[in-house]
């Protein structure tokens, strides 16, 4: 699916059914942003702006390794210093590992939330998240 100006985000990933192999396993995130909209990067770079973030539900004893892409830094007329963005397709690479301290417990239907806020150069829509849901298998 693609962007559109009613629903500037769309949000995937490359793998829903997550095989852990050696206590490690990985997913890529997809943002594709409309070209009219950015999202703030991780880290944003400014006070009081919603960066992306990827995390974990309904699972426990599972710790999450995510690497933000740098963002493009710009300057916004409501904003005093530059801010760091992300346009267009943004790709997050997340690596899970098996918590050595925890248990596994399933607490819900496991899911990657990213959690991410989208604005034009003059406002913003509300802070959004999507969920996708996962499976994951070598946690044993």
């Amino acid at each position: 699916a693609e962007p559109t100006q009613g629903n500037p985000v769309v949000v995937s990933l490359d793998n829903k059914a997550i095989v852990v192999k050696d206590g490690v396993g990985a997913v890529a995130v997809t943002i594709k942003i409309h070209k009219s909209f950015h999202a703030n990067a991780n880290p944003p770079g400014a006070e009081g702006v919603i960066p992306v973030t990827v995390k974990l539900s309904g699972i426990k004893g599972v710790l999450l390794d995510v690497t933000y892409p740098k963002g493009e830094r710009k300057k916004f007329a409501f904003a005093d210093k530059p801010i760091s963005v992300y346009e267009g397709t943004v790709e997050i690479k997340v690596t899970l590992k098996k918590d050595k301290d925890a248990k596994i417990a399933i607490t819900g239907a496991p899911s990657i939330v990213v959690g991410y806020q989208v604005c034009t150069d003059k406002a913003c829509l509300l802070p959004a998240e999507a969920v996708l849901p996962i499976t994951i298998s070598g946690l044993e």
